[in-house]
């Protein structure tokens, strides 16, 4: 089962948020940030406007979704 299957099948806590690392253009990892406050919190200090952006459930989708596609391609 990719991760992709796994996040559309199984249902997550609304506070859920992921980082995405690429390569280039194609998704390296994909983490889960278990504290999303405290984590946008730390890295707004250490990293200004260069942070990572943290995705909702939805979103990490769509975002997998058209990595499979480039990948596919």
């Amino acid at each position: 089962m990719t991760y992709l299957s796994h996040l559309k099948r199984n249902n997550h806590c609304s506070s859920c948020r992921w980082i995405v690392k690429y390569d280039s253009d194609l998704i390296r990892e994909v983490k889960l940030v278990y504290n999303p406050d405290e984590y946008s919190r730390d890295n707004a200090k250490r990293y200004g406007h260069k942070a990572r952006k943290l995705y909702t459930r939805k979103g990490l989708i769509g975002i997998l979704e058209k990595d499979k596609e480039k990948r596919n391609a």
